[in-house]
């Protein structure tokens, strides 16, 4: 599928150009032929951001990397993505903030495992019970 535009020339001599989705199908000959999907209508006319919308919503069904590719400009290369979790970022965060610095010297008065499940609870979509069980363990 693709975007196209084609051309009218009005009998005042003006050009209106119209936007057009359309597919490549084979005739019975095999040779193609473009298919029209759907019609946006003139382009003078379009309703950007409803256009917009439409490529935010393809978007989400395409991996982050191809997506920016996608819909980057001809000045903008993408040279790569990289995918990272919850766990790195994370890490990033508590590094910054020097959470990990705090946790280390807890770790020298407390049990590893104890403070491994209290570090975890943001990664777990059921945080608040788990993070109800710790506080149990912790403070009795």
């Amino acid at each position: 599928m693709y975007l196209r535009t084609i051309s009218r020339k009005n009998k005042d001599g003006s050009v209106v150009r119209y936007l057009q989705l359309a597919h490549n199908v084979r005739n019975e000959k095999g040779q193609a032929q473009a298919n029209v999907v759907y019609s946006f209508g003139r382009e003078d006319t379009l309703d950007r951001d409803a256009l917009a919308r439409l490529v935010k919503s393809i978007s989400r069904f395409l991996e982050p990397g191809i997506a920016l590719e996608a819909g980057a400009s001809p000045e903008i290369s993408f040279i790569s993505s990289k995918p990272v979790g919850c766990t790195y970022l994370l890490d990033s965060i508590w590094e910054r903030v020097g959470i990990v610095k705090a946790i280390k010297e807890l770790l020298k008065e407390r049990p590893l495992k104890l403070t491994l499940s209290v570090s975890s609870l943001p990664l777990l979509p059921t945080g608040q019970l788990i993070h109800n069980q710790s506080s149990q363990l912790l403070h009795g």
